[in-house]
């Protein structure tokens, strides 16, 4: 569902990472698992905390992969895990930083401007990307029409 409204949006061979994981210290009494667009351009993201509590590279939110790493874990090991995450709580005052580069917006306006900064570019790059791919397989064809590669070769592929 997610990947089909980025390839309406943005057209075929474009996508981005969604993230999954947990809050250090979860901001709802019952467990629950938090889905994210690493665009993170949403209207949802409003301030420095919602930023600090969904930034992949803060030891805040808790990647899925990790946390179902510590199932592996000794008992103690666990606890000791547990334990830590939950005196995270600090991490959300601390300054705002960018994920891809470490860029120290002074607010959330520019925070948002500066990772669609970052998400533009990235959208560009994969459409060059798919174009070219593109392109090389028009070429391949025309080349193969054309006699240049014999069909005897392409058929092998």
């Amino acid at each position: 569902m997610i990947r089909d409204e980025m390839r309406s949006t943005y057209g075929e061979g474009v996508e981005w990472e969604v993230m999954k994981g947990f809050h250090a210290v979860p901001s709802m009494h019952h467990l629950h698992l938090h889905v994210i667009s690493s665009d993170y351009v949403s209207p949802s993201l409003k301030n420095k905390k919602h930023w600090n509590s969904f930034n992949p590279t803060h030891r805040f939110f808790l990647h899925i992969k990790d946390v179902m790493g510590w199932l592996d874990l000794t008992e103690a090991t666990l606890t000791e895990r547990i334990h830590s995450a939950s005196q995270s709580e600090p991490l959300l005052k601390d300054a705002m930083k960018c994920w891809k580069c470490s860029a120290i917006p002074a607010n959330i306006p520019k925070l948002k401007e500066h990772l669609q900064m970052h998400f533009d570019r990235e959208i560009a790059k994969q459409k060059r990307k798919r174009k070219h791919e593109i392109d090389l397989t028009v070429e391949d064809d025309e080349a193969v029409e054309d006699g240049v590669i014999p069909k005897k070769i392409q058929k092998q592929e």
